[in-house]
């Protein structure tokens, strides 16, 4: 499917985000279901990432993305595929290694998702654990994180646990054997400019990833959506850090940083 992704600008009405069908060059009869782009503003990962969510004709659902980095050292590309069920069946991606092209793929297969990076030499291919399923990444891309939140069972509650596979982008890194620990924190109601009311939840999750000398290396992830899912913020840190960390925002949500992070 030849596809490409262009800057969405995001309008609010009552209280619902409308995405541009205009954006999304596919297959007919695909529909573009959101669409926009975050912005990390400070730091040495400052980055834009312009994304748009596809309801593809099957019934599935594709998210596409474009991340670039603020200093102009990369510019990648990544595309995941879901079923119907949000379930990941796929994602492939171009980045750079070192500034070296490369095509990244992750496809899943029963219980596994098989793994390949090809770029200058030989391919470089593993595997990894997708039973009785996963959730796949290609960092940086903040996305594949908010779509963890349409998993969650909020009859259930609690904290919940995903197993997570990804490929970095950017760097020669796998993630395997991955599990992630999500819990919505809270369900609040924020005042956006002019006075209109909108609806957040957050949610909180902590990645432990093994190391190769058998340490663990965590990150926590704050997701910030709207009750339809739509990805509003996000902030990325260590641990029990008292440091605001890595922090994104939607375009058109920037006020709002301030409410969810207040200094």
């Amino acid at each position: 499917m030849r596809w490409m992704l262009l800057a969405a600008a995001l309008t609010l009405s009552r209280g619902v985000l409308a995405a541009d069908p205009s954006l999304y060059s596919g297959v007919s009869g695909a529909k573009v279901i959101d669409s926009g782009v975050f912005v990390v503003a400070s730091g040495s990962g400052a980055r834009e990432e312009t994304f748009e969510y596809v309801q593809r004709t099957d019934g599935g659902f594709t998210v596409l993305n474009s991340i670039t980095a603020a200093n102009g050292t990369y510019r990648v590309n990544g595309r995941f595929d879901y079923d119907a069920g949000w379930n990941a069946t796929g994602a492939h991606g171009n980045g750079y290694y070192e500034g070296v092209p490369v095509a990244i793929s992750l496809e899943r297969s029963a219980d596994k998702v098989a793994i390949t990076v090809a770029g200058k030499g030989k391919p470089i291919r593993s595997s990894a654990a997708c039973a009785p399923s996963c959730l796949l990444d290609m960092s940086p891309s903040i996305n594949p994180m908010f779509v963890m939140t349409r998993h969650y069972d909020f009859a259930a509650g609690g904290e919940q646990e995903f197993l997570w596979v990804g490929q970095d982008l950017n760097k020669l890194n796998s993630t395997k054997d991955d599990h992630v620990q999500i819990v919505l924190q809270e369900e609040a109601t924020v005042t956006r400019p002019g006075g209109e009311s909108m609806k957040l939840r957050h949610f909180n999750f902590l990645e432990s990833i093994p190391q190769p000398n058998g340490q663990m290396f965590r990150l926590t992830f704050d997701l910030w959506t709207d009750p339809d899912h739509h990805p509003i913020a996000f902030r990325v840190r260590l641990p029990g850090s008292s440091a605001v960390g890595t922090v994104g925002v939607r375009k058109g949500f920037e006020e709002l940083r301030s409410q969810l992070l207040p200094e």
